[in-house]
Order: structure tokens, then C-alpha cells, then sequence
């Protein structure tokens, strides 16, 4: 899987305020996993960041996520937001060279 680094400093942006999580946003569980892998399946199907992966191929990249593969997985700082019972965004970051790292974002296509 390719991926692509983007990087930009979290500093002096104009009108930036603080932000406030609403009620359906929690930090992610290790019993998330399952719902990880298909929300990561759903949301990058059929968009540029889709190489033909398969639910299985997701739940693999879910559990390198889990083990700290992609850095150490951050989840006092990532989210996941419940829709309808499930999960349907999220936004998962790692400590990455000794920085934060946006190792993924992910929507359901019906958000």
C-alpha cells in the first residue's frame, strides 16, 4: 500500500480555535477492531486510496495499527465517532518520529 507523508506545522493558524469533541466521539477500544476494519474497508473503497484491498486486507492493517506498526498508536488522541450503533468516522494518530501522525481518517460513505 502506498502511502504519502504531508506534513504541516500546528502553529499560528489564523481564527483557529479550541475545539470541543460532541457526545457521539470517544477515544478508540481494542474491541473496536472489527468495526476499524470494516469502516476503513467502506470508506476507502472505490476512492484514490483504494488498491483493491479486501475486508480481510483491512482488518491486517487494523491490527498493525493496534501493534504500534504505523508508531506508537495514540488512542488518548484519536476518535471514533458512533452513528447508528456503529461506527462511522474516525480519525486514528500515532507518535511517528517522535511526532504526531495522522495515520488515518475515515468516514463511512453514508456520513
Amino acid at each position: 500500500m502506498l502511502r504519502h507523508l504531508m506534513c504541516a506545522q500546528l502553529t499560528n493558524f489564523p481564527g483557529a480555535t479550541a475545539y470541543e469533541w460532541d457526545h457521539i466521539a470517544r477515544a478508540p477500544r481494542a474491541d473496536d477492531a472489527e468495526q476499524l476494519a470494516v469502516l476503513m474497508y467502506t470508506s476507502y473503497r472505490g476512492t484514490t486510496d483504494d488498491a483493491g484491498e479486501t475486508l480481510d486486507d483491512a482488518r491486517g492493517e487494523v491490527r498493525k495499527l493496534l501493534t504500534d506498526q504505523f508508531g506508537l498508536f495514540d488512542a488518548t488522541r484519536s476518535a471514533v465517532y458512533e452513528m447508528d450503533g456503529a461506527l462511522g468516522a474516525a480519525t486514528i494518530l500515532t507518535r511517528w518520529r517522535d511526532a504526531p501522525f495522522v495515520a488515518f481518517s475515515m468516514t463511512a460513505p453514508e456520513w
